[in-house]
């Protein structure tokens, strides 16, 4: 990178910086009192309040997330091979949002992280990155006079718990999480059912359709996807909802590591709510298709339930089941689970990064996945979660390669506590400690507890 750029991207990095620490310290005024009325809005407040939103039509906000990592042996499990990793994370986000017409909406937001390093050594301290427009769309509703929403463009698209949909661009961590998408959302509001359609179109380089801020040639996947997402969801019954959906998507391998395949995914999900204490849901889904030039079968499921407590401390006690197929060494067709937009960290930090000896970051795959686990909120705006998962691997698909057990199957034991504090309703902050004991899933030299840490302050206006 030249200097001149450096200059640039840390010129860039420091105003959006201080704006986003300006809009979080500066009160917004008081809510309503119990037993009273609102307390009038303060000159300050109403002075942000105007600057936010200068006209009826047009509003705008930012946000600050800046995260310190510590990260020893999450990549190989082995000391030998591992490289300590001790960084920090500063990503800023600035938005808009305009209404130029009843029923017509126009969004838009540039999201730029850069990354201070201290180890490992060879890596450059300060690493710019690119600056990009993670959301950039248009939004029609009640299109044609029918309840029809239309958005059209750079989007985020989340469905259930994120177990299949969430992730369009995994290989930047996360930075973005966005899908370039047609997505067509019909409410059927007499029995109470919402038919979902998508149409994606997602690259590898992330100057395929807009061009980034100081342009890297970032590498958003190992391929480039496109298919569709058919997800219906249905609440006629109290308390219930039923989901059932369709995933079609092709992927064009542009890496190493990037897959070659048409899948079809077709599952649904049940999610109820019992007397005010219990809450489940279960979720399966089947496949069907092509990859890397294999027949492609293979089943997954999620499940989850969980006892509110109801006290004062919100007690949560939960446990949950995961299963994830994996592939079969014994037979030609391909039996390995593919979590389709799913690859996030959706139940472990640290866990993700130990996918890459096998697959590819947070291809969950090949998994049994028993977690159980303990929430409250100790004092005032703080939440604690406590979980364990105990993980084993259906199939010992690398037994004769380095660095796995010719006949493990236990993947290992995964602990993690996390706490987050909310100070307001524009400055919170999160600590995270994660730590991973391999099984015998892994051979002798990849049997070292791998452990990662995480602080986080939020700061949003």
């Amino acid at each position: 990178m030249t200097r001149h750029c450096r200059h640039t991207d840390l010129l860039f990095g420091v105003v959006l910086c201080v704006l986003c620490m300006a809009g979080s310290v500066l009160p917004a005024g008081q809510g309503p009192q119990a037993g009273g009325s609102a307390p009038a809005e303060t000159p300050r407040a109403g002075w942000l309040k105007g600057l936010k939103n200068p006209t009826s039509w047009l509003q705008w906000g930012m946000d600050l997330r800046i995260r310190w990592e510590y990260a020893p042996n999450t990549f190989q499990l082995d000391e030998h091979l591992d490289e300590e990793r001790h960084y920090q994370r500063y990503r800023s986000r600035l938005s808009v949002k305009a209404e130029p017409a009843r029923d017509v909406e126009l969004n838009a937001r540039l999201a730029w992280e850069f990354r201070m390093w201290q180890q490992p050594k060879d890596r450059r301290e300060f690493d710019g990155d690119e600056a990009m427009f993670d959301i950039l769309n248009f939004r029609l509703r009640n299109f044609a006079s029918l309840p029809l929403t239309i958005t059209a463009g750079r989007q985020e698209i989340k469905h259930g718990d994120g177990w299949l949909v969430y992730e369009g661009t995994p290989g930047d961590g996360t930075r973005t999480y966005f899908f370039d998408a047609i997505r067509l959302l019909y409410d059927i509001r007499t029995i109470k059912t919402a038919v979902d359609f998508a149409f994606i179109c997602n690259h590898s380089d992330s100057a395929r359709y807009i061009r980034p801020f100081n342009d890297r040639q970032e590498s958003l996947a190992e391929e480039n996807s496109k298919g569709f997402i058919l997800y219906v969801t249905n609440k006629s019954l109290p308390q219930t909802q039923f989901d059932g959906y369709l995933i079609y998507k092709h992927d064009s391998p542009v890496e190493n590591k990037g897959n070659d395949a048409e899948i079809y995914t077709f599952g649904g999900r049940f999610d109820r709510t019992w007397a005010k204490h219990w809450q489940g849901h279960v979720e399966g889904a089947a496949q069907l298709g092509q990859r890397n030039s294999a027949d492609h079968i293979a089943f997954g499921l999620n499940s989850g339930l969980s006892y509110h407590f109801n006290d004062k401390l919100k007690n949560v006690l939960y446990c949950g089941y995961e299963f994830l197929s994996g592939d079969d060494p014994g037979t030609s067709t391909d039996t390995e689970f593919d979590p389709a937009w799913g690859r996030w960290s959706r139940f472990s930090s640290l866990y993700q990064y130990t996918q890459r000896i096998e697959t590819r970051h947070a291809n969950y795959t090949n998994m049994h996945r028993v977690g159980q686990g303990w929430q409250c909120r100790p004092w005032a705006k703080a939440e604690l979660n406590c979980n364990y998962n105990l993980m084993f691997a259906p199939e010992n698909t690398y037994a004769a390669k380095a660095g796995f057990s010719e006949s493990g199957h236990v993947r290992g034991h995964l602990l993690a506590a996390k706490l987050n504090q909310t100070f307001s309703d524009c400055l919170a902050m999160c600590w995270l400690a994660e730590l991973f004991l391999p099984g015998d899933y892994y051979d002798d030299g990849r049997n070292e507890p791998a452990a990662f840490l995480r602080w986080e302050i939020t700061m949003k206006w």
